[in-house]
């Protein structure tokens, strides 16, 4: 076996990149920070789900009626 093409396999082969390639990654980044940013906004699911069960329990009111 040729010995530059050894070296050439080792390490990864042809690195060029292309210019699709390159924008479409620089796209998908730009998305996911976008996606982070609104998400950090918003609760959480267990938040929201905790905030529907805690006033599920805000509804029973004890103090009306002495025991």
């Amino acid at each position: 076996m040729d010995l530059n093409l050894a070296a050439w396999m080792i390490d990864g082969g042809s690195s060029a990149e292309r210019a699709s390639d390159r924008r479409d990654r620089e796209n998908l980044y730009a998305f996911r920070e976008s996606q982070r940013v609104v998400q950090a906004d918003r609760p959480s699911w267990f938040q929201r789900l905790r905030g529907i069960l805690a006033t599920g329990q805000a509804d029973a009111d004890l103090d009306c009626c002495p025991a």
